[in-house]
């Protein structure tokens, strides 16, 4: 089940109060109302409400007025296993949101489980591949996972 996704846009002038928002439109409306109220203004966003995996992937990926429209336009659009890729490449890979996107665009290995777990099942991860330094595991939103940076 999917959950609409609730965020804050907090202001840096803490004379001016915050704003809820639920998508691009409302957040560009809210944002040019008050700019026009109060001058340019600068905020910073967060999720408070939503699927724990889009609560983590908000925040590692820094989600900020620059990116957002990747966010709903892009990001918001990918499956849950090219959620869990895109964490992975930029959380635990180093990649950058855009490099990140093409990457599992072209095909990336994620696998749920531990290394342990899925090295019986060899049609996944064949027992010489367990020791393979490209295979890591990593935690993400509440589960283990296995991931490969390199994409096919």
């Amino acid at each position: 089940m999917t959950i609409q996704s609730i965020y804050r846009a907090i202001p840096t002038n803490t004379e001016i109060t915050g704003f809820i928002f639920t998508d691009l439109d409302s957040y560009l409306g809210e944002y040019d109302h008050r700019r026009a109220l109060f001058g340019t203004e600068e905020y910073e966003l967060q999720i408070i409400d939503g699927d724990q995996i889009d609560l983590e992937l908000f925040a590692n990926l820094k989600i900020n007025p620059v990116n957002l429209s990747e966010w709903f336009s892009e990001i918001q659009i990918l499956t849950f296993d090219e959620k869990v890729g895109l964490w992975f490449l930029v959380g635990c890979c180093g990649y950058e949101l855009e490099p990140a996107l093409d990457a599992i665009q072209d095909g990336l290995t994620i696998l749920h489980g531990t290394k342990k777990e899925l090295a019986g099942l060899s049609r996944c991860l064949p027992s010489a591949q367990v020791a393979d330094p490209f295979f890591q595991e990593f935690r993400f939103a509440g589960e283990t996972w296995v991931g490969s940076p390199l994409v096919y």
